[in-house]
């Protein structure tokens, strides 16, 4: 072969250019000076599987978690009207200061300010 995209292969070189990872030419005959001249690279390309498989992990687990948080969300809305009537006066002035601690009152109005 005559040049060396077409004995690495254009994507091994380019990956290879980008991570800054040295791969050894091949010499006459097509044999290579380094006998594993793709060592560095592949363990590279290994780490960077690592690398994303604890991302998706780390997205799937993020994924059920808003879920579950969501679903506890509409159960406590579905509840709100009740548990609000089964509490005392000064639970009550509680969680109303925390629902309009964004608003204002004018003319007999309550604006959320965002």
């Amino acid at each position: 072969m005559t040049s060396d995209t077409s004995e690495w292969g254009l994507e091994t070189l380019i990956v290879a250019h980008m991570t800054g990872l040295q791969i050894a030419k091949p010499l006459v005959g097509g044999m290579a000076e380094d006998p594993e001249p793709f060592t560095g690279l592949h363990n590279w390309l290994l780490g960077e599987q690592k690398h994303c498989l604890r991302d998706i992990e780390r997205h799937q687990s993020a994924d059920q978690s808003y879920l579950e948080d969501g679903m506890r969300l509409i159960e406590l809305a579905q509840n709100a009207q009740r548990l609000f009537a089964n509490q005392n006066a000064r639970e009550k002035r509680r969680l109303l200061n925390f629902l309009v601690s964004n608003c204002s009152w004018r003319d007999g109005e309550l604006t959320a300010n965002l």
